[in-house]
């Protein structure tokens, strides 16, 4: 009975560890200046969080079905996403309406300067048909239209509308990883609180 808590405790460890944060700090302050005036802040740190990397694509092209991308993925957590780092300030202000009303005006902003902390890496394709994609259209040897624009010409072969040349090709349908971050702006915020 021992033995088996003893390995459950292990796989849960390295199962929790997977994700673990190697450093998380926090430091909050309030400072009481003047009567009824505060000023408050927190700064946050936290090391990147783990996650398992893309680390490439091949083509699965299957007869009688469609051609795709698929994804080579790393080792399981073995990525770390960036430090994620944001400074919250405050400032409130109390008063009184009368004997029995208190209040109190605050201003904050929260990620005072701004930081775009990634949240999580997301993967899409960016394939608009008629449109360059992936940017390696050249006017010079690629304009089949005349209109110094990538996109879609009339072939007088055959009377359809074709993309032109680096036009829909099919690396263009590759997943991008694009970055979504939480609070990437600096957010001020005013208000006013009442008890009665």
């Amino acid at each position: 009975m021992l033995k088996k808590r003893c390995v459950f405790y292990k796989i849960l460890r390295e199962k929790i560890s997977d994700f673990k944060k190697i450093s998380d700090f926090k430091n909050l302050k309030n400072l009481r200046f003047l009567k009824n005036v505060e000023l408050n802040w927190k700064f946050t740190y936290q090391s990147g969080q783990a996650y398992t990397p893309i680390l490439g694509y091949y083509l699965e092209d299957l007869p009688d079905a469609e051609t795709r991308w698929r994804s080579i993925p790393g080792g399981r957590n073995s990525g770390r996403y960036p430090e994620y780092h944001r400074l919250d300030v405050g400032l409130t202000k109390d008063f009184k309406i009368g004997r029995k009303i208190k209040g109190k005006f605050f201003a904050q902003v929260i990620n005072l300067y701004g930081r775009k902390n990634i949240y999580r890496y997301l993967y899409t394709k960016q394939n608009t048909p008629g449109v360059d994609d992936n940017g390696n259209w050249n006017y010079e040897t690629d304009d089949l239209s005349g209109d110094n624009e990538p996109g879609l010409w009339l072939n007088p072969e055959t009377g359809q509308w074709e993309p032109e040349p680096n036009v829909d090709e099919i690396d263009e349908d590759i997943p991008q990883r694009q970055d979504l971050s939480i609070f990437s702006v600096a957010i001020p915020t005013i208000g006013f609180s009442i008890e009665f």
